[in-house]
């Protein structure tokens, strides 16, 4: 008789071991679930400041690049001016030196 109490002793303090294992199990889960939950906020956080500054880097790139073209448009543009004046000019010279030399 004492053996089968034993036995049942023996089987009770198993069981209870491993649900003690189980709990500790479950803590240990119950702490990296946490830890990564919290990763995963951060993460999320870091997302969207990354995207943020992304839109901030690219209206500053296109604003960059805006100006450039203002700036070579504008850079064209007195080039032109300057070729056409001095066409202008050189011509009217061409034509009056050929008025003054038919005219004498």
């Amino acid at each position: 008789m004492r053996s089968q109490l034993e036995y049942a002793q023996n089987d009770v303090n198993q069981v209870v071991q491993i649900m003690k294992e189980n709990i500790v199990k479950v803590i240990d889960r119950d702490e990296k679930l946490t830890h990564l939950d919290k990763q995963v906020e951060d993460l999320s956080n870091d997302a969207m400041q990354f995207q943020t500054n992304a839109r901030h880097v690219k209206r500053k790139q296109c604003w960059k690049n805006v100006k450039m073209w203002i700036i070579l448009i504008i850079l064209l543009l007195v080039i032109i001016i300057v070729v056409v004046t001095l066409t202008v000019t050189l011509v009217n010279q061409r034509n009056n030196d050929n008025n003054s030399g038919t005219g004498k």
